[in-house]
C-alpha cells in the first residue's frame, strides 16, 4: 500500500475479513510537509481450494490542523501458478506467468535454472524431474 500524508500524523490499519490474522495498526507516520510511506501486507488463503479472505484497510488523519492523508495505490502480485498439461506427440507443456523455471531430479538435490521461457514444451525422458518457479 502506497500512502501519503501532509502536515499531520496518519493512522493505518489492516485486518482480514475472517479474523484469523492479528489486527495490524501503525500511528508512527508523522509528515512534515508532504511525505510518503509503503506498507507491505502479505496474506494467503487458509489452504488449497479455500476462499481468499478480504483485506480490509483503513487510513485516516489523527493529528494535524491542516493536514491530509492519501491512499495513493495498492498492488497485488500476479498469482504464481506453474501449469503442466499434455501437448502433442507425448510432450508436456509447462506455462507460468513470470520468473525463472528451476528444475531438479531430486527434492533433496540443488535446483538449477532451466533457461527456457514460458511456455516450455519438452519430451519427458530420462530421470524424473521436478520444476518450480523463482521470482525475485
Amino acid at each position: 500500500m502506497y500512502v501519503g500524508a501532509y502536515e499531520g500524523t496518519a493512522h493505518f490499519d489492516a485486518s482480514l475479513s475472517d479474523g484469523r490474522a492479528p489486527f495490524f495498526f501503525d500511528e508512527s507516520f508523522t509528515a512534515n510537509g508532504s511525505q510518503n510511506r509503503v506498507y507491505t501486507v502479505t496474506y494467503a488463503a487458509p489452504g488449497a481450494g479455500a476462499t481468499m479472505p478480504k483485506l480490509i484497510v483503513r487510513y485516516w488523519l489523527i493529528a494535524g490542523a491542516v493536514g491530509n492523508v492519501t491512499l495513493n495505490s495498492a498492488s497485488l502480485p500476479v498469482p504464481l501458478i506453474l501449469t503442466v498439461e499434455p501437448a502433442a506427440n507425448g510432450k508436456l507443456k509447462l506455462t507460468w506467468p513470470q520468473g525463472l523455471l528451476l528444475e531438479t531430479t531430486s527434492l533433496e538435490a540443488s535446483w538449477t535454472t532451466n533457461t527456457n521461457s514460458s511456455p516450455f514444451i519438452f519430451i519427458p525422458s530420462g530421470p524424473k524431474k521436478f520444476f518450480r518457479i523463482q521470482v525475485h
